[in-house]
């Protein structure tokens, strides 16, 4: 199943040549929720379950009515995340279904308690969980292909994984008990300096959202 994309020229070159395997989705509108199966051990065609995890999730943090998860709701309105997590047609009619960076890297870290890799043009950034603490669990690994626009799964080369910088928000959402991620994932983001050493080519995290199938 793991194979070269024919788009995979179009990954950044320098990160493409430490990626050993890309995993190629059905491309319907739930690509990244599809991929997310992959990533966990799941089939592709479990990708409801990824979004009722998320939603889940997101339900179970506001109901602890705490300032973080509050605070995230003026970013993200609940109402709107709610109708995006519970569409479950494929495909997707329209975009507002899609997988969104950044928005989204956080929740899916989150319900599933290991940290997400993503890795596109305009966003390479790690997002980590929330409101749990560090785990041993194996990363999501995403990279967007432009040019077939679309979500897949890769995995790294190497028994370290190298990890980019950590997203913005998480410095300004992250719990008490999530706050040991930052010293737990070092190790992982020293790998990516050795691996990318100031590449002007490998961009940081980047705030705007990206809405992709």
């Amino acid at each position: 199943l793991w194979q070269v994309h024919p788009f995979y020229c179009f990954v950044n070159a320098t990160v493409r040549h430490s990626i050993s395997r890309l995993f190629n989705v059905d491309g319907n509108g739930h690509c990244g929720f599809r991929l997310a199966a992959v990533s966990i051990g799941l089939e592709e065609g479990s990708w409801p379950d990824i979004w009722r995890d998320m939603l889940n999730r997101w339900i179970f943090m506001l109901s602890t009515r705490t300032n973080l998860h509050l605070d995230i709701s003026d970013l993200i309105p609940f109402d709107q995340l709610q109708s995006n997590l519970n569409y479950f047609r494929s495909p997707a009619q329209t975009t507002q279904y899609w997988m969104n960076f950044p928005r989204h890297g956080d929740l899916l870290a989150n319900a599933f308690q290991k940290p997400v890799i993503h890795i596109s043009n305009l966003i390479i950034a790690t997002f980590l969980p929330l409101s749990h603490g560090p785990t041993t669990n194996p990363p999501i690994f995403i990279v967007y292909i432009k040019g077939k626009y679309q979500f897949n799964a890769f995995q790294f080369e190497g028994s370290i994984y190298p990890a980019p910088n950590i997203s913005p928000h998480w410095f300004k959402w992250k719990s008490e008990d999530a706050k040991e991620w930052e010293n737990f994932i070092q190790l992982n983001h020293d790998e990516w300096d050795r691996r990318f050493p100031q590449d002007p080519t490998v961009v940081a995290a980047h705030p705007l959202y990206l809405m992709l199938s």
